[in-house]
């Protein structure tokens, strides 16, 4: 129902770095919620045998019992969850970043398609879970732009989300929304956002990361994306690369 959570007992198991780990299980109901977008790889057992699935729910999070230096979270929409590189290739840039930054930290993607920087300031079950880490990367604006979300409305949003974050104990570095390939009143409404974040959202955030010089095709006010929409495994590993020297020196 809206609002729980539920999780599976604690389990101990052995493996080498690098093996897969296949979790089953099984759900029963008329009603069961899933989300289509994911790059890792899913299967439903039907008639007899494993068939590749997009309508098979998957874990939030799948933890390890140790010590580390910081929880390291990453809050977005599909951008932040990896959509647009391949499935079962890690090239997202979130997780190219955190095996660059590495095991002393632990690290929890909680982007998801459709995410709005609406539903994130909402305070509800999502804004929950990122409240349990020590950093938070933010990438929000997106699918509210493409929504008809107006500028203040966007700007109201993402300041709760790091105000929130923030009274919860959480340090917050605050991005910029990646180039799209509006045009006209979106393009517009994109470069407002940036320039809100750049400029006054930054003030409020303990850090604040440009995202835009590693994915603009061409200049700023044309807003074209060099490596698509949702950005490609190249992309990926443009805005990762300039990203680990900054996020190692923020954690330190």
């Amino acid at each position: 129902m809206p609002g729980e959570f539920f999780t599976s007992d604690p389990v101990k198991i052995v493996a080498q770095k690098g093996e897969y780990l296949c979790l089953e299980i099984a759900f029963r109901g008329s009603m069961i919620p899933y989300h289509e977008e994911s790059i890792l790889p899913v299967f439903e057992w039907k008639d007899g045998k494993w068939i590749p699935s997009k309508r098979v729910p998957f874990p939030g999070m799948i933890g390890c019992d140790r010590m580390v230096k910081k929880k390291i979270g990453f809050m977005g929409d599909s951008i932040t969850q990896g959509i647009g590189t391949p499935v079962n290739a890690y090239t997202h840039w979130n997780a190219l970043t955190a095996a660059a930054v590495g095991e002393e930290y632990s690290y929890w993607n909680l982007g998801l398609g459709y995410g709005r920087a609406q539903d994130a300031a909402s305070d509800s079950a999502w804004l929950y879970k990122a409240k349990h880490l020590d950093v938070v990367v933010v990438c929000y604006g997106t699918n509210d732009i493409g929504q008809g979300r107006t500028t203040e409305q966007m700007k109201a949003d993402l300041h709760t989300i790091v105000s929130k974050l923030k009274a919860a104990g959480v340090k917050v570095i605050i991005q910029t929304l990646p180039p799209f390939d509006r045009k006209g009143e979106l393009l517009e409404k994109w470069r407002d956002i940036n320039c809100y974040i750049r400029n006054t959202l930054s003030a409020y955030a303990d850090g604040m990361f440009d995202v835009v010089p590693y994915l603009l095709d061409g200049p700023e006010e044309e807003g074209k994306a060099g490596y698509g929409a949702h950005p490609d495994e190249n992309g990926c590993l443009a805005w990762a690369n300039a990203l680990i020297p900054y996020l190692q020196e923020f954690v330190k």
